[in-house]
């Protein structure tokens, strides 16, 4: 069996697409074949012709050196039952904080909303946590879930001194993904 198609390196988020040819004595052979790091199975096919396309999807990597190898599951005519395993190098993905629907003032007595929205290519429903600062001082925390699909809206406790704040939002990213800040966005309380 060969393998094209496998990039050296990725970032996690970022799929694949494989080709493997199956064959036993130079003839091709069909049946399912599977893509796998250890145990895990990355992407499933059955070969027609002697030749599969599989699609990994970017979430099925995992962070660091993956080693990637086809099996064939097939019964009858056999070929070898894996292919060498080949190194994938997989990053951690960028996130990118974007804070909208944020008001420019508010009063001391009243809470300020704000939707917050994580994105990262290839992940539709990033998790983890993510924090509001005022200035360096931290405000609250929250968590974000993979029902929110990467937005949640959210209110902040109320800020009750006077004057212009610099509020931003980190997300602490994950195993998978690297943390990130917003932009600075100005809030004047009175």
């Amino acid at each position: 069996m060969t393998l094209t198609g496998l990039p050296a390196s990725t970032t996690y988020g970022v799929g694949a697409q494989v080709t493997v040819i199956v064959e036993s004595d130079g003839l091709p052979v069909n049946g399912p074949v599977e893509l796998r790091r250890g145990s895990t199975v990355l992407a499933s096919g059955v070969a027609s012709d002697g030749k599969v396309t599989l699609t990994v999807p970017g979430v099925r990597w995992a962070i660091g050196a993956n080693l990637v190898r086809a099996a064939f599951l097939g019964s009858g005519i056999q070929p070898p039952a894996s292919t060498h395993g080949q190194a994938v190098a997989v990053a951690k993905a960028t996130s990118k904080v974007i804070v909208d629907r944020f008001p420019t003032s508010i009063s001391r007595t009243k809470s300020a909303r704000m939707r917050v929205k994580i994105t990262v290519r290839g992940v539709a429903a990033p998790t983890g946590s993510f924090f509001v600062y005022d200035g360096s001082k931290r405000i609250a925390g929250y968590r974000i879930g993979a029902s929110w699909r990467g937005v949640r809206t959210v209110w902040l406790p109320k800020i009750t001194k006077r004057g212009t704040h610099k509020i931003r939002v980190r997300f602490g990213g994950s195993v998978n993904i690297k943390a990130s800040y917003s932009v600075y966005y100005s809030l004047k309380v009175y």
